[in-house]
């Protein structure tokens, strides 16, 4: 499965934050060595990096002082096999991350997630009506309500608004830990060892499948974490006709019936067939 990492601060906050990226992009590289994509948006640019080798985030230090999001994403292919394909998708409106396979959205070419990325854009262009985040909501809803033949774990950044959307489905992982004015957002639990070179003061927060999260940083103050909207759970499938016949047989089989006990009968129940 692929990691996700993700950093939301202040602007202008540079403690250890490319120190801090590089080492939980590092350990998750080592994973999923396939490729690496990084997105930042700070005021005097927008920083967009693909490539299949590890990145450098220590070159990026001075860039990610004056960005509040860092996105990035260590793949581990199971469609799309080059460059073109690694995580983030990113177009003027939305920066996309996803853990997981959704094979529904696996076209001709390219990559489940990028199908996915696709049919989110042209419904969210499509919707006419509503506030932005509930055009937002709706999108994600259409796309995953009730879908039982994938695993998910996806952020989708506004680049508009400077808000993180976030949902995930029981088959996937993700950890948020909050500090006083940071939220660390990994896949691999594995990489909070390296959380003390942010600040020893966290929390995780608990974070629900079949959810759909919002997060959101007003410079100079916590970054706020809410659920805003639920998924459709899966509908546990139906059994079949023969399955229920074969499922009251064994259990006819395994049956016991016991009777009075006697303790000097070597036998006091007996099986039914």
């Amino acid at each position: 499965m692929c990691n996700i990492n993700i950093l939301i601060k202040d602007k202008k906050d540079s403690w250890n934050v490319a120190s801090f990226m590089m080492a939980v992009t590092a350990s998750s590289y080592s994973r999923n060595p396939d490729g690496e994509g990084l997105f930042c948006d700070s005021d005097s640019k927008s920083l967009f990096i693909k490539q299949n080798q590890k990145i450098n985030l220590l070159n990026y230090g001075k860039l990610f002082k004056d960005g509040k999001f860092i996105i990035t994403h260590q793949r581990l292919s199971t469609s799309g096999f080059n460059q073109r394909w690694h995580h983030p998708f990113v177009n003027k409106d939305f920066v996309f991350v996803h853990n997981g396979i959704i094979n529904r959205f696996l076209g001709k070419k390219g990559s489940d997630s990028y199908g996915f990325f696709m049919a989110f854009t042209a419904l969210f262009n499509k919707l006419q009506t509503g506030t932005r985040e509930e055009r937002i909501v709706q999108s994600i809803k259409h796309l995953l309500d009730g879908l039982d033949d994938g695993s998910y774990s996806i952020a989708i950044y506004d680049r508009r608004t400077e808000k993180l959307y976030y949902c995930k489905n029981s088959m996937t992982n993700i950890h948020f830990f909050r500090f006083a004015r940071k939220l660390y957002i990994t896949t691999l639990h594995s990489n909070s060892e390296f959380i003390p070179m942010l600040s020893k003061q966290h929390t995780e927060l608990d974070i629900k499948d079949y959810t759909i999260y919002r997060a959101n940083k007003k410079q100079g103050e916590p970054v706020s974490v809410y659920s805003i909207a639920n998924i459709k759970e899966p509908e546990p499938p139906k059994e079949t006709a023969k399955e229920e016949t074969t499922k009251q047989k064994k259990k006819t089989k395994d049956e016991v019936q016991c009777y009075d006990y006697n303790p000097f009968e070597k036998y006091s129940c007996q099986e039914t067939y």
